[in-house]
Order: structure tokens, then sequence, then C-alpha cells
């Protein structure tokens, strides 16, 4: 469930007043204010985040060949060893 905007800028205003009329606890105040603040950044963050269309995704990564790659083993042949036991050096 999404909070809005409005009722962020709502709460950080009262934080505010709040602030002004009680200046003793001033910092738990703007504590509370840059926790709100903070919310509504990470909101445009996230939102910005997830509008990758499939043509940029595919750019940036690339295309799926789905060939997978096989690595080819070439093994040594030497008369006096390296052979298939794991013995032979």
């Amino acid at each position: 469930m999404a909070i809005s905007n409005e009722k962020i800028f709502q709460q950080i205003q009262k934080e505010c007043e709040r602030a002004l009329l009680n200046e003793g606890n001033a910092r738990e105040h703007a504590r509370a204010i840059q926790a709100l603040t903070n919310l509504l950044l990470e909101e445009n963050v996230e939102s910005n985040e997830t509008n990758i269309s499939p043509k940029e995704w595919e750019s940036m990564v690339g295309t799926n060949t789905n060939s997978p790659s096989q690595l080819i083993e070439k093994r040594l042949k030497e008369k006096d060893g390296n052979g298939d036991d794991i013995f032979d050096f």
C-alpha cells in the first residue's frame, strides 16, 4: 500500500510546527522530518528503476544465443605420462 506524497508532506508540516512549538525536542522532530523526506526520495528512486523497456534491457545485457559454451580440452600426449590415470605425472 503506497502512501501518497501529499500525506507525507502534511506529516512533514506537522513535525515542523511541533518543532517550532517545542524547541527542546527539535532534534527529535528533525529526525522525523528526515525519515519522511527519505521516504519520499526512496519512492521516487524505486519508481524510476522499474521503467526499463525490453529493448533497453537487451542493449544493456545483450541477446541470448541459447548455445552453451563448450570447453574443448586437448590433452598433452607424452610417452612417459599424462594419461587418464590421476597418478600419471
